[in-house]
């Protein structure tokens, strides 16, 4: 990935962010794994802490539970919060 923004609500393989040279991808981290997965050569996960930046990923998702339905987006609004805590921001390093 070169730029752009993705948003992953389910599990994520090994080997995330190889080869990323830009953009970013949040991804919801439920039970804590991403960190053994990500390739650190290219990319680092932070969490979120900017109100603009969290605005927008809330937004992402609204959108996307708005287009889809996404039963897994739908939770995700409704306690929008709670999983704030488990979202973390990828970016290339």
């Amino acid at each position: 990935m070169t730029r752009g923004t993705v948003v992953v609500l389910g599990e994520v393989g090994y080997n995330v962010g190889a080869g990323m040279s830009g953009g970013i991808i949040y991804i919801l981290d439920d039970d804590d794994k991403l960190k053994v997965r990500l390739n650190g050569s290219y990319v680092r996960a932070c969490g979120l802490e900017d109100q603009e930046e969290i605005q927008r990923l809330r937004s992402l998702v609204r959108n996307h539970f708005r287009y889809t339905e996404s039963l897994r987006a739908g939770e995700i609004l409704g306690d929008f919060d709670g999983a704030l805590k488990h979202f973390k921001k990828v970016i290339p390093v």
